[in-house]
């Protein structure tokens, strides 16, 4: 069975959330399920069930992927990665938006609607 892929479409985010303190960031996310997200997220381990977003422990669900997270990403690694917060602190992963250098002044970045 061939499953063809979906064309990721390009999207336009703005400013959401600081990362911290973490207690304002789970209340924001929370508030914000099933908007298309996009977190800088630190990867220490090459394992999606430990990925941190600013002080925010939580899992990667890349299922919806066509590579997955661990793949793609060097254990310690930051990235951008799209998708939605699902709550009980799991994190839908659709897209892979590229490796971030420095986490210093990111934020989480919700998508602009038209």
């Amino acid at each position: 069975m061939s499953r063809e892929m979906t064309p990721h479409v390009p999207r336009s985010f703005e400013h959401g959330c600081a990362l911290r303190p973490v207690e304002a960031l789970r209340a924001w996310l929370d508030a914000h399920t099933g908007h298309v997200l996009r977190m800088p997220c630190f990867l220490p381990k090459r394992d999606n069930s430990h990925a941190v977003i600013g002080e925010l422990a939580c899992r990667l669900d890349d299922s919806r992927m066509g590579v997955g997270i661990e793949s793609r990403a060097l254990s310690g690694a930051s990235m951008w990665l799209e998708g939605y917060w699902r709550g009980t602190d799991v994190f839908v992963v659709i897209w892979f938006g590229g490796f971030i250098d420095d986490l210093d002044g990111t934020a989480v970045e919700i998508e602009l609607l038209s």
